[in-house]
Parts: structure tokens; C-alpha cells; sequence
């Protein structure tokens, strides 16, 4: 794939993370998910900062530099759903959750490959004989 290619793609999936995340955050703040969270045995609170995380690491998405952080909180947050549908039989969701971890482990990878191109060829890192 060409380095074009693969800007696209990131950035395909950056806007489709961003508003997954954006969209199911918002609702949690809102309390639009409540009744979910009361469901499995949580709190609030824990819907609150849930949202707001994820808001945030939507958000962080966009900055080359917080770009892989956001990512893995992400799947971070991916894997604690996955868990807790899990738990709660809900299956259809985890495939979801797993999309979701893929999708964002493509943005770490293109995002890493980014940075080791752009270290190699910068100037300031290449070795200069001057014998």
C-alpha cells in the first residue's frame, strides 16, 4: 500500500473511531445509558467518567502526538465492554468490541510506521562522517 493509501485509510478510520466514541461518550453523559449501567451492576459515576474518557480519547485521536495513547485507551475501554458483555451473555456486542480493537490497532500501527519514517529520514538523526 502506498503511503497515500495508507493516510487515507488512517484517517477513514480515525473519523469512524472518533465518532463511535464521540457519539456513545456523549450519550453516557447525557444518561441516555443509565438503565444499561445499572443492568451490569454499575454505578453512575462509572457511566460518567466512562464518557468522558471516551470523549477525551476521541478527541486525542486527532493530534498526531496523543494519537497512539488514544488508541490504546480505547482498546483499553474496548476490552472492559467486551468483559462486561461477556459477563452478561450480550455475544453480537463483543464482536463489536473486537471491531472496534482491530480498527484501533490499524491507527496504532499506520501511526507507528509514521513516526519510524519520519525518524529516519529527518536530518538531525542520520550519522555524518566528517573524517
Amino acid at each position: 500500500m502506498t503511503n497515500r493509501g495508507k493516510f487515507l485509510m488512517q484517517w477513514v478510520l480515525v473519523i469512524l473511531i472518533a465518532f463511535q466514541f464521540l457519539l456513545i461518550g456523549f450519550s453516557k453523559l447525557t444518561g441516555e445509558m443509565e438503565l444499561a449501567f445499572r443492568s451490569w451492576n454499575y454505578s453512575s459515576e462509572f457511566m460518567y467518567i466512562i464518557g468522558i474518557v471516551e470523549i477525551a480519547s476521541a478527541a486525542g485521536l486527532f493530534f498526531n502526538k496523543t494519537r497512539i495513547f488514544s488508541s490504546a485507551l480505547q482498546i483499553m475501554i474496548m476490552i472492559g465492554a467486551g468483559y462486561t458483555h461477556w459477563l452478561h451473555a450480550e455475544y453480537f456486542e463483543i464482536l463489536i468490541n473486537v471491531g472496534v480493537m482491530g480498527f484501533c490497532f490499524i491507527i496504532i500501527w499506520f501511526e507507528q510506521e509514521k513516526q519510524h519514517d519520519s525518524y529516519l529520514q529527518s536530518p538531525e538523526k542520520q550519522i555524518v562522517d566528517i573524517s
